[in-house]
């Protein structure tokens, strides 16, 4: 049986820790989470002290399919890439692949919301200090919680920048896509990148690891 701990007060949170926890087989035992947020937190942390099975339900880890598909990961924030693909859920989306970008001292410095540094990274000054260890040029993309308002100008900074640093944010996987390196946290699906010339079978592995509301209720993520 799975417990969900939604963030309080938040529908969407609700709806989707629910979807997943009832298309699950009574097999399955732990917790299902969507977000992070202090009215959640102390059951997060209950739940990691405890070792208990859990699974995190997140945006999809591409722009393309935000609101359309949602990632799901066990025991860990985000998937780590590792593992075989078809590839044709991630063609799917119509994405080229762009060549890798030369380096350079242009950095992009995606912020993410102050809750989650404070509960998820345990560290505000993880992004500042990582970039100024590193940048000369230095354009920082400031959080907004109107996710689809940022997104339709992360392109554009995405062609000025050699480098995206960000603690976990999905624009690290737009970045990728683009040829652009990153610097990311070990929380990163990103991280786990470690051959550019992978780019192809990883990203195929992230699209198969996230499903529509409809595959959801279906159980297609415990197929």
């Amino acid at each position: 049986m799975l417990k969900i701990h939604p963030v309080p007060g938040k529908k969407k949170s609700e709806d989707l820790c629910r979807r997943v926890a009832e298309s699950a087989p009574a097999s399955v035992n732990g917790h299902v989470f969507y977000g992070v947020k202090e009215g959640n937190l102390a059951e997060w942390r209950r739940v990691l002290a405890s070792g208990e099975d859990y699974f995190v339900v997140d945006n999809s880890f591409f722009d393309r399919a935000r609101g359309v598909q949602y990632r799901v990961a066990k025991n860990h924030f985000q998937h780590h890439g590792h593992g075989h693909t078809t590839g044709e859920r991630f063609a799917a989306l119509g994405y080229e692949i762009k060549p890798p970008r030369e380096p350079g001292f242009r950095v992009l410095a995606v912020e993410q919301s102050p809750v989650h540094m404070q509960c998820v990274a345990g560290d505000e000054a993880w992004l500042a200090r990582r970039t100024c260890g590193v940048a000369q040029d230095v354009r920082w993309r400031r959080w907004s919680a109107d996710k689809l308002k940022t997104q339709a100008t992360l392109q554009a900074d995405l062609a000025w920048c050699n480098l995206v640093v960000t603690h976990s944010s999905a624009a690290a996987i737009e970045a990728l896509i683009e040829g652009v390196r990153v610097m990311v946290a070990p929380m990163s699906a990103a991280h786990h990148l470690t051959d550019f010339t992978d780019r192809q079978r990883f990203f195929g592995v992230l699209a198969d690891n996230q499903w529509t509301l409809d595959e959801i209720a279906e159980g297609a993520i415990w197929k």
